[in-house]
């Protein structure tokens, strides 16, 4: 039997948030990464960091992907990279389950 869907809500809206909502089904959501405003010297937007709430209606294991890693500013950062993650923002952890696909140009996670 399919895994309940589990509504999440992702919040970028506070102070250093920095993520965009793409999609979501009933247990993943897709997330791309902001770029930054232009550099004063290069005028370039660069892009590598994201910072979001994930609030979900129900306990249960979401999968996260960012589906944009790969065009970010420097995709290599990424392969050992473990994402952090908190339930009470006072205590975090790195998630283990951090992987990314350089294929696909993804970050995924589940959580």
């Amino acid at each position: 039997s399919a895994a309940p869907a589990i509504a999440v809500s992702i919040s970028s809206a506070f102070d250093a948030g920095n993520i965009v909502f793409t999609s979501a089904d009933a247990s993943s959501v897709r997330l791309k990464v902001r770029p930054d405003p232009p550099t004063e010297l290069e005028k370039k937007c660069h892009s590598q960091w994201f910072y979001f709430r994930a609030s979900a209606g129900q306990p249960g294991v979401v999968s996260y992907e960012i589906s944009n890693a790969g065009a970010t500013s420097y995709p290599e950062g990424w392969k050992a990279l473990k994402v952090c993650a908190s339930a009470d923002r006072k205590v975090w952890t790195r998630v283990d389950t951090t992987n990314y696909a350089a294929d696909a140009g993804a970050l995924r996670w589940t959580y």
